[in-house]
């Protein structure tokens, strides 16, 4: 290997391994990078679509957004892939189950979607008919699927969106489309999120998971790297293998301390080669989450790896080191991406982005199919399955930068179920 690989590319990656795939974002805890601390108070459906995007931090589109409350304050918002036309899904029980992990107990479920068409899906005393013939399941009867299992499980739901194209519903009048307004509706977004001292949306969930591009110098001076270590491949190999005091190999060290553009190809490409061996790659996954002390995975840390821990990561730790990741992913040849690809994708879970991580796990399976822990965490995304400190990151109790959003009683009242 004496040149650089061909350019990453990313359109339709990544797509298969999404399906069920969540995220859950709660700005008013620090698990996901924006937090809305400007007072504001909803007053209308409206008023609550223009905020969804500064909540999530991208554009919706055909997907399922549920905004968590505890109250009349909101404490995060959860989003679910649309399942596809076809018979009834599971998908109501998935997004029950994450909110009652969340100690919240009022729900505001909104659909994105980009068609109109509905069957027989009864609101209230009213029955709306099938406008297809086809009888597939609606995006409006997954809303009202979505409503009706929250209320079971006890939850209070004062209203639900169905959100669409050219218009928006809300389940108060299912049957009077909203026309959104005749100015851009995204540029509005953008002023109002700029008013509250957010920065602006991305202009959507695959945005979350995008790859820098890359300097063409450097990703072959990475290639000629690499092919001189595969030569002297006895003298380096033990090293990696050995790793340092904490479980983690120089190269790997100056991942976790060094900003991208000071790494030398040659550190870049040591790199590389040590996040082929899974004891490395997790021992940085664990060194940059949780510090030295995770240096060496044994039991316990075996627990952080898989999530099921209430242990929260450190933020801005996984955060600055997965800038790097992402770069060293841009200016890796093909045969060396899927490992750091797979360290990307548990940085964005660690955070809730299970839909970002779905979609660099899916990058990851395009380089390597069999990879044993890409196929492993495609199926714990696919069941929707996120880390326990996601939902232990703030107690009920506790008010420490609690989202000054809140929603006005009087605007949603409670509907017939």
């Amino acid at each position: 290997m004496t040149g650089a690989d061909s350019e990453f590319t990313q359109s339709g990656a990544g797509e298969a391994s999404t399906a069920r795939c969540c995220s859950l974002l709660l700005p008013a805890c620090g698990c996901h990078c924006r937090r809305v601390t400007a007072p504001m108070t909803v007053t209308t459906g409206l008023e609550l679509l223009d905020l969804v995007p500064a909540l999530l931090g991208f554009r919706p589109r055909t997907c399922i957004v549920i905004i968590a409350l505890r109250g009349t304050s909101m404490t995060g918002a959860i989003r679910l892939d649309l399942p596809d036309p076809g018979p009834p899904t599971t998908i109501e029980h998935t997004a029950v189950g994450i909110l009652s992990r969340m100690s919240v107990d009022t729900a505001i479920p909104l659909v994105y979607a980009d068609d109109a068409v509905v069957d027989n899906a009864t609101v209230g005393n009213n029955t709306v008919t099938d406008q297809t013939g086809t009888g597939r399941m609606s995006r409006l009867t997954i809303l009202v699927a979505l409503v009706r299992a929250m209320r079971m499980a006890g939850f209070t739901v004062p209203d639900g969106f169905l959100c669409l194209s050219s218009a928006w519903y809300s389940l108060h009048s299912p049957f009077e489309p909203r026309v959104w307004p005749p100015q851009d509706r995204f540029a509005q977004e953008a002023q109002a999120v700029t008013a509250r001292g957010v920065s602006p949306v991305l202009d959507s969930a695959a945005d979350l998971a995008t790859v820098p591009p890359r300097c063409d110098a450097v990703a072959s001076a990475v290639a000629r790297e690499l092919a001189r270590l595969n030569y002297h491949h006895s003298r380096w190999l033990e090293p990696v293998r050995s790793g340092g005091p904490s479980g983690v190999p120089g190269a790997l060290q100056a991942l976790l301390t060094d900003r991208f553009v000071e790494l030398s190809p040659h550190t870049l490409a040591r790199a590389l080669a040590a996040l082929c061996y899974a004891p490395q790659r997790d021992a940085l996954i664990l060194e940059a989450a949780f510090g030295p002390r995770r240096g060496r995975p044994g039991n316990e840390d075996r627990a952080l790896i898989i999530g099921e821990s209430t242990v929260a990561p450190d933020r801005d730790n996984i955060v600055r080191v997965r800038e790097v990741m992402m770069s060293l992913i841009a200016h890796a040849p093909t045969v060396y991406r899927c490992d750091p690809l797979c360290v990307a994708a548990w940085f964005q879970w660690a955070q809730g982005h299970g839909s970002a991580a779905a979609r660099l796990v899916g990058y990851a399976l395009q380089t390597n199919s069999e990879h044993p822990f890409a196929r492993l965490f495609r199926r714990r995304l696919a069941d929707g399955v996120l880390p326990e400190w996601v939902y232990h990151a703030r107690e009920p109790h506790d008010t420490t930068n609690a989202a000054a959003t809140t929603m006005s009683d009087a605007t949603f009242p409670h509907f017939p179920p």
